[in-house]
């Protein structure tokens, strides 16, 4: 039984490593999804700017000293718009810049939630057929073997 549980275990753990490297991808794909659309937005906002004779940074600052609240809010929501978009165009040149397992780092690293909690509700699994995600398989295989002992243990169970 305790055997079964293992192998049960280490698949598990293998399929779900294997995933890592799609889920990367499809981030990725929102990632520039969202650069294009802020990058839209945020260049519309400047040449509205432009248009009234003023710099990013002064119309920003128009908005900062508003008496008016959904004004404030406006400016407030500009301003998280534009530091969304050089963390999201940061993040996107280190996994150009990044290959193999290297590729997974800056999408742990500068995780936007908001993008992962949207790629994982449209997660589509696929096989892995790089050496990533077939690399990250058999180490989910590993330790679903190392895991397998303590989770037998957490319910009472010894191995053997």
């Amino acid at each position: 039984m305790y055997r079964l549980f293992a192998l049960l275990c280490s698949l598990a753990l293998g399929i779900a490593f294997s995933q890592l490297p799609e889920f990367a991808q499809q981030y990725r794909q929102r990632l520039a999804g969202a650069i294009d659309e802020l990058s839209g937005m945020v260049a519309q906002f400047d040449r509205d700017a432009r248009g009234a004779g003023l710099t990013r940074d002064e119309a920003l600052a128009h908005y900062r000293k508003a008496a008016d609240a959904f004004l404030e809010k406006r400016g407030r929501d500009m301003t998280n718009s534009i530091a969304r978009l050089d963390r999201l165009q940061a993040q996107r040149r280190e996994l150009v810049d990044a290959v193999g397992f290297a590729r997974l780092i800056p999408v742990v690293k500068g995780l936007d939630t908001d993008l992962a909690r949207r790629t994982l509700g449209d997660f589509e699994p696929a096989v892995p057929m790089t050496q990533e995600g077939l690399g990250l398989g058999a180490i989910g295989l590993v330790l679903g073997r190392l895991v397998a002992p303590l989770l037998g243990l957490l319910v009472g169970r010894r191995p053997g």
